[in-house]
Order: C-alpha cells, then sequence, then structure tokens
C-alpha cells in the first residue's frame, strides 16, 4: 500500500502557485510559492486591496469579468495578464481557475504561472511581423507573402493591381489560385527547387509564365521568390511578380518590324 502524503506539501513543491479565491476575488488560500512568485508573503495575498494594488489598472476588467463569469456559469477560464513584483518588476502571469463548492462555500480553484518568457517572444514575433509587413505594403514592386506552402497570408497594394484581386478575396487561398490550370503544377516544382537553392532567387526568369485574373485573362510576368525566415515554424516566402506585358508587346513590335 503506498503512503499516505500530504496534498499540500504536493501543492507546494511545484512551480505553479496554487490558489483558492472567492467569488468576489478574496484570497483564501496561496501556495508557500507566493514568496518568490511576487515577492509578497502568501499572508499578504489576502489583504483588502491586494488585486488592485499588484494588477495594472488596464488588466483588472479583464479578470473581474472572467473570474465572475466562470463562477455564474461555474466552469473554468484561461487568462493571462500582468502582475507588478515588490521589486517593481512586471510579470506576465497565466491563470487557471476552475470553479467548485467547498465547506466556505463556492470558490474558483487553480494555479498561477510565470509566463513573461513566453510574452516576450510573442510581442517580438508579432513586432517582426508587423515590420515585414510594412515592409510589403510600401514596396513599389507587386508581392505576394506566403508561408512554405504557398497559402497566401499578405500581399501589397500593387499586387492587388497587378492580379486585380483584393487581400480579403485571396488571403488564405493558395498561391495556385492565381495561376492558370496549365501551369499550377508547376508551383509546386518551383517551391520545391527553391528548398534546394533558396539563393537562386530568379528561379523562373526568362521562363514563359503567367497569372490568371478574375475575369479570365492571363498576364505574363517574371516571378522570384526569396525566404524572410529561417526559422522552420516561420517560414515564410516572399513572391515577387514583374509584370511583363508591356516588354512582351514591345518585344513583339520589334520583330513584327
Amino acid at each position: 500500500m503506498s503512503p499516505v502524503s500530504d496534498p499540500t506539501d504536493f501543492l507546494e513543491s511545484v512551480p505553479l502557485v496554487p490558489i483558492e479565491i472567492d467569488p468576489a476575488g478574496r484570497v483564501l488560500y496561496v501556495g508557500a510559492q507566493a514568496q518568490d512568485f511576487l515577492g509578497v508573503p502568501a499572508e499578504e495575498w489576502a489583504n483588502d486591496g491586494f488585486w488592485s494594488n499588484v494588477v495594472p489598472p488596464d488588466d483588472r476588467s479583464t479578470i473581474w469579468e472572467v473570474r465572475r463569469n466562470t463562477a455564474e456559469t461555474r466552469g473554468r477560464h484561461e487568462v493571462d495578464y500582468r502582475m507588478e513584483r515588490a521589486d517593481g518588476r512586471v510579470l506576465w502571469v497565466a491563470e487557471m481557475l476552475q470553479f467548485a463548492e467547498s465547506e466556505r462555500g463556492p470558490v474558483l480553484r487553480g494555479f498561477l504561472w510565470d509566463v513573461t518568457g513566453r510574452k516576450r517572444l510573442e510581442l517580438a514575433l508579432w513586432k517582426k511581423e508587423e515590420r515585414l509587413r510594412a515592409m510589403i505594403r510600401k514596396a513599389p514592386d507587386a508581392l505576394i507573402l506566403t508561408d512554405a506552402a504557398g497559402a497566401v497570408l499578405d500581399m501589397n497594394d500593387q499586387a492587388e493591381a497587378v492580379f486585380q484581386y483584393s487581400l480579403s478575396e485571396i488571403v488564405g487561398s493558395s498561391l495556385e489560385h492565381l495561376l492558370p490550370g496549365a501551369l499550377q503544377p508547376r508551383l509546386a516544382q518551383l517551391r520545391a527547387a527553391f528548398e534546394r537553392d533558396p539563393e537562386r532567387r530568379s528561379i523562373v526568369e526568362g521562363e514563359p509564365f503567367s497569372v490568371q485574373r478574375p475575369d479570365g485573362s492571363e498576364i505574363p510576368v517574371e516571378l522570384s521568390l526569396s525566404r524572410v525566415s529561417a526559422e522552420e515554424e516561420e517560414s515564410r516566402i516572399l513572391w515577387a511578380a514583374r509584370d511583363l506585358t508591356v516588354r512582351r508587346r514591345m518585344e513583339s513590335q520589334k520583330r513584327g518590324s
């Protein structure tokens, strides 16, 4: 028979902070980890106004609303918000609480844990995406941003003008949507060639290639590709399309003269 252990000992040995609050938010119990977590002794978490002292004003309404909904629905929630440590450092905290009935009445029980590292990474990725999208929008060439599988993520005004599709019409669709049926199989070949030799930017330079507009008309283009991220999970491909209509017309006129 396994020895009987004290569940409190277990709760206070994990890196998460176990916590129990009443529906009004008053802390009824918090693990000993609270001291290291926030720099505030566990007994002070039960003080009136505790949450107002440690949670920034912008985040308070969020946690009050989420907790109130959890108590009313007798459900559970997960929410991220900021807390200020005693030393002034701000943490991003994940809170997971579930409704329960106790001898003291209805309570919300669960855990808090530090997700500051994750939030910093999310912010860095968001800023990176914002810079990339701004670059695409301002570029003079027709640019389309896709994921590694060819799904359209963004394109600039020049691309909308060339292809005569709005971003809202094409976002999430495969780049094949812009190609005539006969050329669609070549898209996978282009991506495969690019994967083998990503430094070769103008893969189809000089080769006949065209895109198809919504009315069915086709325009000749020159495509070049470049990778905008080396990380597999963030892999993006930037397709630049140059309209060759005028060049081909001039070439045809020269041949006819």
